[in-house]
């Protein structure tokens, strides 16, 4: 039997509301992946934790690395911590249990830009040079998004924030 031994990473769904006509829309990165055979990979941004375990501050750094928007960690919204009951032990999600240890813990970054600022995003390189990454931003809708991405990630991140976005939109009319 082989174990895959990876450890703990993060998924950041990025969403951009549009100041002028309120629509969402997700920043995904777009970068090469030779294990699929894809070149133009869309994915959530995402990375490994690192040794102090701070999911947070790593989807922070992440974010920054990846798509260029500073961001601190209190802007984040652990959509993982919302998603289990607090009497579970569960670091995350696990990817992929049959075959790997690694789990991913999820987090939102929501943000209003003009329909400017958003343009600009789209197609911009760039990604860590140290990590050699070679990244291009895409922005898309959410159903864009589903039907154009082969990424599991994103999936489980559209999945959880939907449910929390119905349970702030439910709690709002009280």
């Amino acid at each position: 039997m082989r174990e895959n031994v990876r450890g703990g990473s993060v998924g950041i769904l990025i969403v951009l509301q549009c100041k002028e006509d309120g629509k969402e829309y997700l920043l995904l990165v777009e970068q090469p992946r030779i294990p699929i055979g894809n070149l133009h990979s869309l994915e959530l941004p995402a990375g490994s934790i690192d040794d102090n375990g701070n999911f947070s501050g790593v989807a922070a750094k992440e974010v920054k690395e990846e798509t260029g928007i500073e961001i601190k960690e209190t802007d984040l919204i652990d959509l993982t911590e919302y998603c289990f009951e607090p009497s579970t032990k569960f670091s995350g999600h696990f990817m992929s249990p049959g075959g790997s240890d690694e789990f991913m813990r999820f987090f939102l970054y929501k943000t209003q830009m003009t329909r400017e600022e958003i343009n600009a995003l789209k197609g911009k390189m760039t990604g860590s040079e140290h990590e050699n990454e070679i990244i291009h931003l895409k922005v898309l809708t959410i159903d864009e998004a589903v039907k154009t991405s082969p990424d599991a990630k994103l999936l489980v991140a559209l999945f959880i924030y939907n449910r929390w976005h119905e349970s702030m939109v439910a709690s709002s009319k009280c």
